[in-house]
């Protein structure tokens, strides 16, 4: 990247960079803290089973101007590594169904915007073809047989056995009812905003009481898959926990050092998977260019 040619055009000179990701483990406060990849990849998202004995993710190349990126899984000694998914498409994200039978993922073809991607299933331990769910730009479970996608600016409800989807709460949210259909767990998508919000729900499903801001906009955030809270860092170093079901806040640990990503946090609550960040840089020459 960033090249550039001497006026007598005899000198090059340029920027090569490598983007290198790995997932690390750890006690829901930052504690015993267990580095799980060593190879040199560029890890894009990482999800813990539910019996938390294997671990999905996204991995690509350190040449972070290559898109491609592919589905794979392993054990949680970082052993029996398999890639699920081929071709030239990006994976960008990935969680398992509740029941660790299935493995939702989002995916593009390569050259393709964002916004033009679409979820798909695999049986990670059964492995076959991937299935096409739905267009969509970001989703959670909500049980073990249908997912919250969200689709243009409305979060819909899809079965993996294929019946019609179902709208969740309002357009301009990406919401995930929780407790029950008790309550909605919601992201605000309007221009501007990005906060996230909890509200209660009737039996019929309307809205009760006025919602409650959780957190603010900008921050990234992992849950359990019940979301029953939500850990996000606060003053950089801090690990913060906030109870969906109260809006209660309290501090609960310290992040991992160095440039790190909170990315999941197990079934039982009790750890976390985090992404590290290391960016290995060097300046090239090459001489006598035409010689």
């Amino acid at each position: 990247m960033a090249a550039r040619i001497s006026a007598d055009s005899r000198t090059l000179v340029y920027l090569q960079k490598e983007w290198i990701r790995h997932i690390w483990v750890s006690a829901l406060d930052g504690s015993n803290a267990r580095q799980l990849t060593s190879h040199d990849a560029y890890v894009n998202s990482a999800s813990l089973s539910p019996d938390g004995n294997h671990i999905a993710f996204v991995s690509g190349q350190v040449d972070w101007m290559n898109l491609a990126a592919h589905l794979c899984v392993m054990d949680r000694d970082s052993k029996n590594e398999t890639q699920l998914t081929s071709g030239s498409n990006a994976v960008l994200d990935c969680r398992w169904s509740p029941d660790g039978k299935w493995i939702a993922y989002r995916a593009r073809a390569l050259g393709e915007p964002d916004d033009s991607s679409s979820v798909y299933l695999v049986e990670p331990f059964n492995l076959g073809p991937p299935r096409l769910l739905c267009r969509g730009t970001t989703f959670r479970w909500f049980d073990r047989e249908s997912l919250v996608v969200l689709t243009g600016m409305k979060s819909l409800r899809y079965s993996i056995r294929g019946s019609l989807p179902s709208q969740i709460y309002k357009d301009s949210t990406f919401a995930i009812p929780i407790q029950g259909n008790a309550r909605v767990v919601f992201q605000d998508l309007r221009k501007g905003r990005g906060d996230w919000w909890a509200v209660s729900l009737d039996a019929l499903g309307k809205q009760t009481g006025e919602p409650k801001k959780l957190l603010p906009s900008g921050v990234a955030l992992g849950a359990p898959p019940d979301l029953r809270f939500l850990i996000y860092r606060k003053q950089q170093d801090k690990i913060w926990r906030v109870w969906t079901s109260s809006g209660k806040e309290e501090p609960i640990g310290k992040v991992l050092p160095g440039d790190v990503d909170i990315r999941d946090v197990s079934m039982d609550g009790k750890e976390i998977l985090w992404l590290s960040w290391d960016i290995l840089s060097q300046l090239l020459l090459v001489r006598n260019l035409f010689e």
